[in-house]
This record gives C-alpha cells, sequence and structure tokens, in this order.
C-alpha cells in the first residue's frame, strides 16, 4: 500500500532511461571516419611507392581485376593483424574502467561489430587506391619520377619558363605535385583539430561557478532543508509531516538572522500531499502559490481565474506536466475533480478542481494557495572570506536541529569540479584520439615524402644546396601543411564550437558562457607544428648516414 512507499530522489533517478550509447556511439564512428581517411591516406602513399612494380607486374600479363584484388588484400592483411590488436587494447581497457561491465556475451558481441566495422571501413578506404593502381600502364610506370600516382604531369614555370630556385620555392613546387596528398593531410590535420577545438570551447565555456549555483544555491551560498530524503522511518505523506513539528521556528530563524555576515534569507514553501487518481494514490509536490510566482502561474490558465477564484472554487494548477507524467505514467487533465489527502497533525481531504496545465515549468508540481517553508537559502556576500566561520556557527546552530541538513557552496563547488574534470578527460580523450590518427598520417605522409625522393635529395646536394637549406626546405613544406590545417581549425572550429554554446545556452544550461580556449589551442598549434618538424630532422638525419653517391645509387 501507499503509507509502505516512500519516494528517494536519488534511487529514482538512477531510474531514467538512457546509458548514453547514443553519444558512444557518435563517437565511435566520428573516430571510425577518421581512421578511414588516415587508411586511405596510407594506401594512397602505398600505391605511390609501388608505381614501378605494378608497371613491371602488368608488363607480365596481370590484369587490372587481378591489381585491385592484390590491393584489396593487403587491407585485409592489415585488419587480419589491427582489428584483434585493438580489440584487445579496448577489452582489457574496458575492463580497468568498469571491471563489472566486461561480460562473455557483451564482449563477443562487441567484438562481432568491430570486426564488421574495421573490414567495411578498410574496403571503403582502399577502393580508389585500387582503382588507381589498376589504371597504371607499364609505359607510363617506366616515366615515373616518385611523386604522383595517377601521372598527371605538373609542371611549375612563370612565363619565362623557369623558377628561381629556393627552399621555399622548392617546397612550393613540392606541394604543387603533390597537391592530392597535401589535400589528404591537411583534411586529416583538419578533422581531428576541428573535433579539438569544439571540446575545448565546450570546456573553456563551462563557467564552474555558474555551474555551482545551478539549483538549490542559486540565491545564496547555504542551504538548509528537512533532512526527509535519508530518514529510516519515512512518513506516508512525505515532507509534510515533518513540516508538523515546524523545523524552520522563529527560534531558528532569529538565531540564524543573528549571523552577522548573513545578509539575507530565502525562505522556499513547498510541501507534499496525496491524491487520488484512477484508483491510485500518487504523493505529489504542492507548491504555494505566492504574490512572487502569482502573475506566471495565472497566465497558464485558459479563463481569467484570479488567486481567489482558485481559494473559492477549491481549485490548483499543474505545472510541468510531462514531467508528472513520466514520474506517475499518468497526470489529470483541466476540469477534471480529483481527492487532494494532507497531514497538518491531523489528516485531511477534500475534493479540488483542477484549473489548469501546462507543459512549461518554473518548478513541477501542483500549485495551491498555502504557505509552508521547506527550505532556506542563506546569501553571504563576503563568501571567500568568511564562507568558512560562518560555517562553522550554521553547524553549531544546526547541531540542536537534527531533522534539517545543510549544503554549501564549497561542497556544491568541488562536486561541480569533478564533474567538470570528469566531462574534460573524456571530451579531451576523443580529441586526442582522433588527433593521433591525423599525426600517423602527417608522420606516414612526411616519411614517404622524403624516403621517395633520397635521388632528389642527392641531386639537390650534388648541386650545391646545403643541408642546412635542405632541412629549411623542408620546414616551408610543414608550414605549408600546418598553416592551412591550423585557419580550418580555427576558424571552422570556433564557429562550431560557438554555436554549440549558444544552443546549450539557450536551452537552459546558462552555465555555459562562451569563452575562446586560447591557452589549449595555443598547446596544439605547437604541438603541430614541432611534430613535423623533428620527424623531418630525424627522417633526414637517418637518411644523411650514407653518401651522396650511395643515396644517388640506392634511389635507382
Amino acid at each position: 500500500s501507499r503509507n509502505q512507499l516512500y519516494f528517494n530522489s536519488k534511487f529514482c533517478s538512477s531510474l531514467i532511461s538512457g546509458s548514453g550509447m547514443g553519444g558512444v556511439l557518435l563517437a565511435t564512428l566520428f573516430i571510425a571516419f577518421s581512421s578511414g581517411i588516415v587508411i586511405y591516406s596510407v594506401f594512397y602513399l602505398s600505391v605511390s611507392n609501388q608505381v614501378s612494380q605494378i608497371g613491371q607486374l602488368k608488363t607480365i600479363g596481370m590484369t587490372e581485376k587481378q591489381i585491385k584484388r592484390m590491393i584489396r588484400k593487403e587491407g585485409y592483411r592489415f585488419c587480419l593483424f589491427g582489428i584483434p590488436a585493438g580489440i584487445t587494447v579496448g577489452i582489457i581497457f574496458a575492463y580497468l574502467l568498469e571491471p563489472n561491465g566486461i561480460t562473455i556475451i557483451n564482449a563477443i558481441a562487441t567484438s562481432i561489430f568491430a570486426i564488421i566495422l574495421g573490414i567495411i571501413i578498410v574496403q571503403i578506404s582502399v577502393y580508389k587506391p585500387a582503382q588507381i593502381a589498376s589504371n597504371i600502364s607499364p609505359i607510363e610506370a617506366t616515366k615515373y619520377v616518385g611523386n604522383n600516382p595517377e601521372l598527371k604531369e605538373s609542371r611549375v614555370r612563370n612565363r619565362k619558363n623557369h623558377i628561381r630556385l629556393s627552399p621555399y620555392s622548392l617546397a612550393v613546387l613540392s606541394e604543387k605535385q603533390n597537391r592530392k596528398k597535401h589535400n589528404l593531410t591537411i583534411a586529416s590535420l583538419a578533422i581531428g583539430g576541428i573535433l579539438f577545438m569544439v571540446g575545448a570551447t565546450f570546456i573553456s565555456s563551462w563557467n564552474p561557478d555558474s555551474f555551482a549555483r545551478m539549483g538549490n544555491l542559486e540565491d545564496g551560498e547555504y542551504y538548509i532543508t528537512i533532512n526527509h530524503n535519508t530518514l529510516v522511518n519515512p512518513k506516508p505523506y512525505g515532507i509534510s509531516e515533518y513540516q508538523v513539528d515546524t523545523p524552520f521556528s522563529q527560534e531558528l530563524m532569529e538565531e540564524l538572522q543573528q549571523i552577522p555576515e548573513v545578509k539575507e534569507i530565502y525562505a522556499t514553501e513547498r510541501t507534499a500531499a496525496i491524491i487520488e487518481y484512477h484508483n491510485e494514490q500518487l504523493e505529489i509536490p504542492i507548491i504555494p502559490i505566492t504574490p512572487d510566482n502569482q502573475e506566471e502561474i495565472l497566465k497558464t490558465l485558459p479563463v481569467d481565474w484570479t488567486y481567489e477564484t482558485l481559494v473559492e472554487q477549491d481549485a490548483m494548477v499543474i505545472l510541468g506536466t510531462s514531467v508528472q507524467k513520466e514520474v506517475y505514467h499518468t497526470c489529470p487533465s483541466i476540469g477534471e475533480k480529483v481527492t487532494l489527502r494532507w497531514f497538518d497533525g491531523t489528516e485531511h481531504s477534500i475534493d479540488v478542481l483542477i484549473a489548469g496545465t501546462s507543459e512549461k515549468s518554473m518548478n513541477e508540481g501542483f500549485y495551491l494557495p498555502m504557505d509552508l517553508t521547506a527550505s532556506l537559502t542563506l546569501s553571504v556576500p563576503e563568501y571567500e572570506k568568511v564562507g568558512k566561520s560562518v560555517e562553522s556557527k550554521l553547524n553549531n546552530i544546526l547541531s540542536r536541529h537534527p531533522d534539517l541538513v545543510m549544503e554549501t557552496l564549497q561542497e556544491v563547488k568541488a562536486s561541480s569540479a569533478n564533474t567538470i574534470h570528469n566531462t574534460s578527460v573524456q571530451v579531451y580523450g576523443v580529441s586526442a584520439f582522433v588527433i593521433m590518427f591525423s599525426i600517423f598520417n602527417l608522420t606516414n605522409t612526411l616519411i614517404s615524402r622524403i624516403s621517395t625522393r633520397r635521388k632528389e635529395f642527392g641531386i639537390l646536394e650534388s648541386i650545391g644546396m646545403t643541408k642546412k637549406q635542405l632541412k629549411k626546405m623542408l620546414l616551408h613544406e610543414s608550414v605549408l601543411l600546418i598553416i592551412p590545417c591550423l585557419i580550418i581549425t580555427v576558424v571552422v572550429g570556433t564557429l562550431i564550437g560557438y554555436l554549440l554554446v549558444r544552443i546549450l545556452s539557450a536551452n537552459g544550461l546558462t552555465y555555459f558562457q562562451y569563452a575562446f580556449p586560447f591557452i589549449p589551442l595555443l598547446i596544439y598549434g605547437v604541438c603541430l607544428i614541432i611534430t613535423p618538424i623533428i620527424i623531418s630532422a630525424i627522417c633526414l638525419k637517418i637518411q644523411c648516414r650514407n653518401s651522396l653517391v650511395e643515396r644517388i645509387k640506392m634511389a635507382d
């Protein structure tokens, strides 16, 4: 029966449907898309490096169909080693994060999904490189110089049919001869950068103070309420049975007002009752209509009701009907009469009319003309200086009122900071994962570019180019990759991040206040600039271990 039941708000919150799998799946698909770009780039460069071999295979009779099958099988070979490794690492991380979430059935189902998704992504990614490889003719392969797998001859000359040689002009020439590879790398880096920028904007715009004040501490620093949610012997009429003993007595109010640092005390009026509706007994929140909320509540009524007519006709207004339906799976309609039972030391019962309902809600509940204090909010303007002293005084007062509990701004801030920190780790973690794929792609591009140009570098050195100038040329090439990526990241990422914050703020999450993530962007930019410089320097150093003549011969 109803008097044997009692609602615990935290338990009720745990029953809310939705596991967050939608967000996880969205992040998975985004990472899969980024992985596809990297895989495509890897195979594109692989085809670029095998043009001569492919030409030779076609010379001895290999068909276009067989070339495509060869490239696709190479993709399957990557799947054979990469996917099991990814699944193994994923299960290990999942177990470390949540040991109780791992079951044999879940692991098998997830592994099958990962295998199918991985194979599909790889095969889609290798389709175009396989097509390019199959279109290479033996004659074109003999003319190939190592820069363009589509073998479209590219000349960069001015009207005088010559260019002025310098590290920068050679970098520009290389970029134009490898435009497709160049654009692929930029696209891969830009995707990771945009995701990082949006995530950084999301975290930077999350105002911890405003977030901590969303709720009970919007108007003050201390919130005192009835400890009805954790008592061992709950009452069938909920909070109203504790209000009978007048926990917020005049004596308590005087004690609180005597604390000199407390400037304002805001009282919240609220109680609970039971309504009998469709043969069910439902405990409902009752919120009094006061001068502060009266105008807004009366606007929800379909006719010209007044406070006086509500009192005369024993009428009530229901706000937040969607919440009532979600909690109780039913909700009275306008014009219906329900039996209201409440307790003030004695049980009472009366039939009340539903005067109006509204989806809109200032605070979900059933509004009646009445007056009951359910909580107090204390405002302390100099909280940062005197907060600990005031808290000590309040704890001393509340020690004589065991039915009351207190929530402080400091406690809520600590909890909020933990929430923000956990969210930051998740957002930056996903961003870092995508950026890692982009860096792999960048690394692969740079290594491939340097390894396939050993002969070119050797010839340049043989005609007088110094190692310093060679390093400078590679630096310019890296800059031509990084600068467009940073521009796209800043422009697109800032726009999407700004729109995201505005949408969140417009939908009630007012603690999101747009802030440009300057420090995260600076760190990201520095890492992005340093990475290609280090990779190029290492590759060039390894290459220069051989003599100039050996490098030219090795390239042949």
